[in-house]
């Protein structure tokens, strides 16, 4: 099958590109738009630090819990023999639903509770897995078990 194309064009096109009359797009008294940016940005304020205690639970056990791996492995020169899962704080909660994005992944959550990276929870051996995502899970606060449709 041959593709149909048209006719080469001669001569000169009939469209001109268009160029700003004075050389600088949105000038306006001697400044550029992207000079206004730039002096907005450096005239405003900084983000405000986000300060987030450190509590000392009375109840630390249950908040939580280490489990041996049956199938022991290294991960970048780290020997892992246990996972230990925690609870997740407020301010992890907020970081992990992602400001409403509708990109969740539990294994993000999971990877705020054990310390360990996403890639990594999912290449643990099925039991091991399996192990780790279920004490997880019954870690999740409502709010995130609601979002990744556990009941």
């Amino acid at each position: 099958m041959t593709d149909i194309l048209p006719p080469p064009i001669d001569g000169e096109p009939a469209l001109k590109p268009v160029m700003p009359a004075s050389g600088k797009p949105m000038a306006t008294e001697g400044e550029s738009a992207m000079g206004r940016d730039a002096e907005r940005l450096s005239t405003a304020p900084a983000a405000p630090i986000i300060d987030i205690a450190q509590l000392a639970f009375t109840d630390a056990s249950a908040r939580e819990k280490t489990l041996p791996l049956h199938f022991p492995f290294d991960f970048d020169g780290v020997r892992h023999e246990s996972v230990r899962i925690r609870r997740l704080t407020t301010q992890e909660v907020g970081d992990v639903m992602g400001g409403g994005s509708r990109n969740l992944d539990l294994y993000q959550a999971y990877s705020v509770m054990t310390g360990l990276p996403p890639a990594v929870l999912r290449g643990l051996d099925a039991e091991d897995g399996l192990a780790v995502t279920g004490v997880c899970s019954g870690f999740l606060p409502r709010l995130l078990k609601a979002a990744f449709g556990f009941k």
